[in-house]
């Protein structure tokens, strides 16, 4: 027993310590994954912070006459807001125009006399553009350390290039963000392996912590990745060193690193290390947020505020913002954002109404590529019967009051069935099963609708009684054939439709419900995709209007073991069929039923 535990000891300390070490594994090649990931978000971030500036009105014109209080009154704004430290604009010939720092700090008198001298100066300068556009990226080692600058040509009115708008972010500050980001310690190394900057307990050009492979650079560049121990401040670590990849270039070597002891440690340890480091990020977000807070008020808490109203839902949001500044453009763009939510808004809520959430999604996703097709669709057709008569009976407005109650009931039925309603034709509605979304059930679809359209007829009619109306009956005609399905209009004003010669067909057979004294009727083609599961009756032989054969017609009575809904004394109920078939006979007996009570 004591030779079982040991071996059983060992296994389990080897499986956990297995475990771990590919955890560890994973979480280091992750933090390096992410590292990169969050570089090229400085990036363009940075770039995108260029468009605005060079962009400005003005800016060129202002470069050009050397008007650096010009420049500063239009650039410091958009400086402040994004963040980043650096913001330097420079003249055709390479001359510092404008230098805009932080008030305070090693960067407050930063400045580079041979910044026209710099490579992405004068790539920017002469206008060149390669596969990226032509703003340069690059980690350019200044006077003042290592920094990770951006530049832009800017061009004056006559199109010519009036100088370059260049922003940066101190290597200290690019490496407080990716730690922050990926929870691993951050290093820069230069050509030669050389520490440039770290989150490691070391200073630039510790000799301790210098790659030392010959060449690394070299090796990265082929795609290969360098894993070396280290020791720093008394602790182990182990780094992955890979390239700090700019504008899809290798510009210098980025370490990834973490602690040894992480393999080690106990699951109860990691657990409040995790919860421990996970409470500092957040505390840490909390307090900028509030920090950030503080700082921004008036338009831009206004702004803020209509954010979070319509984070809530609320798409009535307006902001009025008074200034004249880029604050305005910004609470414009924000009306106008919510103008278009609105629209939105509405065309998925009127979508809804006509269709199923399935296909107005797609529509609206861009997903649904609508465009002329043969599609095999089944049709459903339905009709009030005597409408004629019933709307010289009724005023103006209650018409379309009873219509719109009338096509609320039905068109439920048909959405929930997957269908989409082609068109209301008086108070007719034409519903397709199988287009614009394929559906290989749809003969299934169409005949379940037509089903629960007669149930619904029955709730519906006993409401029209209780109101002191009388009740009504329609016709449903249900037909599977080829269609075709698309756009149909001009350029101006177009609708997704199916047309063909089942469209008539499926009119014709809702026609004939009046002649055969039922109140569904599908043809043979639809019964043949049916199956067993409904029970029809007995097949009627006819020649439809426009042909020269004969097609076979069925009454569709139930769906086998369904249900059918009644009119009792407690109202309309769910009552399950046993034998009695649900025909046009029984409904009427029904509403004859109901219309004797009262």
């Amino acid at each position: 027993m004591f030779l079982v535990a040991v071996l059983a000891t060992v296994v389990v300390t080897r499986l956990v310590s297995g475990s771990l070490e590919q955890r560890f594994a994973n979480q280091l090649l992750d933090a390096g994954t992410n590292v990169n990931d969050d570089v090229l978000k400085i990036e363009q971030e940075q770039v995108e912070l260029l468009r605005l500036m060079t962009n400005a009105q003005g800016i060129g014109d202002a470069i050009s006459r050397g008007d650096s209080a010009a420049l500063q009154q239009t650039l410091l704004p958009l400086q402040v807001n994004s963040g980043y430290d650096l913001v330097d604009v420079v003249n055709p010939a390479g001359g510092e125009v404008l230098a805009i720092r932080p008030p305070d700090g090693p960067l407050a008198r930063a400045f580079d006399d041979g910044i026209g001298q710099w490579d992405i100066v004068t790539k920017a300068l002469q206008g060149t553009s390669d596969d990226f556009g032509n703003k340069y990226t690059d980690l350019v080692p200044a006077s003042y350390g290592y920094m990770l600058y951006t530049a832009s040509p800017v061009r004056a009115g006559d199109g010519s290039i009036a100088g370059a708008i260049l922003v940066g972010s101190s290597a200290d500050q690019v490496l407080q963000r990716l730690t922050k980001d990926t929870l691993a310690n951050v290093s820069l190394y230069s050509e030669d392996g050389s520490l440039i900057r770290t989150t490691l307990p070391g200073e630039a050009g510790d000799a301790g912590l210098k790659v030392t492979q010959p060449g690394y650079l070299e090796n990265i560049r082929e795609g290969n990745v360098n894993e070396r121990s280290i020791s720093a401040g008394g602790k182990e670590y182990l780094e992955l060193v890979g390239g700090l990849v700019v504008r899809d270039k290798v510009a210098s070597g980025l370490g990834v690193a973490l602690p040894t002891d992480f393999i080690t440690s106990s699951g109860q340890r990691t657990r409040i290390q995790l919860i421990v480091l996970f409470s500092v990020v957040v505390i840490a977000v909390i307090l900028l947020a509030l920090a950030l807070a503080k700082r921004l008020t008036g338009p831009i808490m206004t702004l803020v505020q209509a954010c979070m109203r319509v984070a809530g839902g609320n798409l009535d949001a307006h902001v009025s913002v008074t200034t004249s500044d880029e604050t305005r453009v910004l609470a414009d763009s924000f009306n106008d954002m919510m103008v278009g939510l609105r629209d939105r808004a509405f065309v998925r809520e009127t979508f809804g109404r006509y269709m199923s959430t399935q296909v107005s999604e797609a529509i609206l996703s861009g997903d649904l590529k609508l465009g002329g097709e043969r599609r095999n669709v089944t049709l459903l057709m339905s009709d009030i019967r005597s409408f004629t008569t019933l709307s010289e009976t009724m005023a103006p407005e209650d018409l379309v009051a009873f219509l719109n109650r009338y096509f609320s009931t039905m068109v439920d039925c048909i959405v929930k069935n997957e269908g989409v309603v082609d068109k209301f034709m008086g108070d007719a509605i034409l519903a397709v099963y199988g287009a614009p979304i394929p559906n290989e059930h749809h003969a299934r679809c169409a005949a379940l609708t037509a089903l629960e359209m007669r149930e619904h007829l029955l709730r519906f009619n006993a409401e029209l009684m209780a109101d002191g109306h009388d009740p009504i009956r329609i016709g449903i005609g249900v037909n599977t054939g080829d269609v075709i399905a698309g756009n149909i209009g001009s350029e101006v004003r177009m609708e997704y439709t199916v047309i063909g010669d089942a469209v008539n067909a499926t009119q014709r057979i809702e026609d004939l419900t009046k002649e055969i004294k039922t109140d569904i009727l599908i043809s043979d083609t639809t019964y043949a995709a049916l199956g067993d599961d409904f029970q029809v009756g007995a097949s009627h032989m006819v020649t439809l209007r426009g042909r020269a054969q004969e097609t076979a017609i069925y009454p569709l009575v139930e769906l086998r073991g369904g249900f059918i809904e009644a009119v009792t004394d407690e109202g309309p109920e769910l009552v399950q069929q046993d034998s009695a078939a649900v025909s046009q006979q029984a409904i009427d007996a029904l509403i004859e039923q109901a219309r004797s009570r009262g």
